[in-house]
């Protein structure tokens, strides 16, 4: 699904904006965040995002054919979500969001789409759906592979998947550095995505202490 030619601009420029002032007013110490970012001298930072559990290995392959496992997102904050490309209900949906986010989260922070439907969803489809959803390859990942362990991992390490294919949460998951599960995102609420933005500015800042 593609955002209207002069809609696209003003909301990645929106989410670019506020992830920019959230990520430089905590780093300051500034604005509404600095009670829990940018703490005094000899002072403790407050994590108020819960490291959920570890997120298991996997053994998937991306979209380039290459074999994608959790050792390619070592020291990296990423955002997993699961959907499949000829889904008609909540995916397009999500994909817009993916979208957006690619523009407005700091660099270096990656965003993973697990398939939900890897029987079709193979790496040649997942490649000509993420150029019709404008990916950015070195931002975006799209992971496919067998269904066993692609739902071992929706139900076991993300909590968001169901035991059949096509089943998924509609919501993002946000994951740091070390591979912990950190919070919960609804797609389709703004208020949980100006969070989402928010949340991943923490992690980055919490890596520097």
């Amino acid at each position: 699904m593609r955002l209207p030619g002069m809609l696209l601009p003003v909301l990645v420029l929106g989410f670019g904006a506020l992830g920019l002032a959230v990520y430089k007013a905590g780093t300051r110490g500034e604005g509404p965040l600095a009670s829990w970012v940018g703490p005094q001298a000899g002072s403790e930072v407050q994590t108020l995002l819960p490291r959920i559990h570890e997120v298991p290995d996997f053994k998937l392959v991306e979209s380039d054919g290459s074999p994608f496992s959790l050792a390619r997102l070592k020291g990296k904050v990423w955002i997993a979500s699961f959907l499949f490309t000829h889904c008609a209900s909540t995916c397009p949906a999500m994909a817009l969001k993916i979208q957006m986010l690619q523009t407005a989260l700091p660099e270096g922070v990656l965003i993973v789409s697990f398939s939900a439907d890897p029987v079709r969803d193979t790496p040649e489809v997942l490649t000509k759906w993420g150029e019709f959803q404008n990916r950015k390859k070195e931002r975006w990942l799209l992971g496919t592979g067998e269904w066993d362990e692609i739902s071992r991992l929706a139900e076991k390490g993300f909590y968001l998947g169901g035991k059949e294919p096509l089943l998924h949460s509609s919501r993002f998951a946000l994951v740091d550095q070390h591979g912990n599960l950190r919070g919960y995102y609804d797609s389709q609420n703004e208020a949980e995505m100006t969070k989402l933005i928010s949340d991943v500015s923490f992690l980055l800042y919490e890596s520097q202490g």
